[in-house]
């Protein structure tokens, strides 16, 4: 049985606290899954006493709470991430990612770089396209597409030019010997 702790300026409550707490770690010990059962009981009956006493732990422990979180993220990022991307871009996002995935033969619709399998750092996450006008979902990127794309604001124009540029600036050195990156024979880089 449990030590139940009564707070009070009673002399016998300070005398005996030390004896309760070693009594209630000796129950604990012996009785680890009867105590985990009415955990499970008490809070399936009262979630929101439950939230409220995660949410006083949160506020009063925060680098302790980050540093709990954080590990359990790292342990299994999907459902955070799944969580994160029907918030952001709406309810059924994960799903239509996933079916690009497929649909992609798990590459990059852009550049056909193939996706990492979770965990690995978020670069190498299969990114959810979308227009930033409508919110329509598009296909499943990289990460480095999907940032390059919005650097340009998905402007078909700028890209023209930006694949013209690079296209004028190939043919230049194309033939030449004089690239300003390239060592010339003899040299080392």
């Amino acid at each position: 049985m449990i030590c139940i702790n009564v707070m009070s300026d009673d002399i016998a409550y300070r005398l005996n606290r030390n004896r309760c707490n070693e009594n209630n770690r000796k129950w604990l010990a012996a009785n680890k899954e009867r105590h985990n059962e009415q955990a499970r009981q008490c809070s399936k009956r009262n979630p929101i006493k439950n939230y409220t006493s995660k949410k006083k732990y949160r506020v009063a422990h925060p680098e302790l709470y980050r540093t709990c979180a954080l590990r359990d993220y790292h342990a299994n990022p999907e459902p955070a991430l799944k969580r994160k991307r029907d918030q952001v871009h709406g309810a059924g996002a994960t799903e239509h990612l996933l079916t690009q995935i497929q649909k992609q033969k798990n590459a990059c619709a852009v550049c056909r770089k193939e996706f990492v399998r979770v965990p690995t750092p978020c670069h190498d996450r299969p990114c959810l396209d979308h227009n930033h006008e409508t919110g329509q979902w598009r296909g499943a990127l990289c990460h480095a597409c999907n940032v390059g794309i919005g650097f340009f604001k998905e402007n078909r124009e700028a890209l023209q030019r930006a694949i013209a540029y690079l296209k004028e600036w190939e043919l230049v050195y194309e033939d030449s010997s004089d690239h300003p990156f390239e060592a010339k024979s003899g040299e080392t880089p």
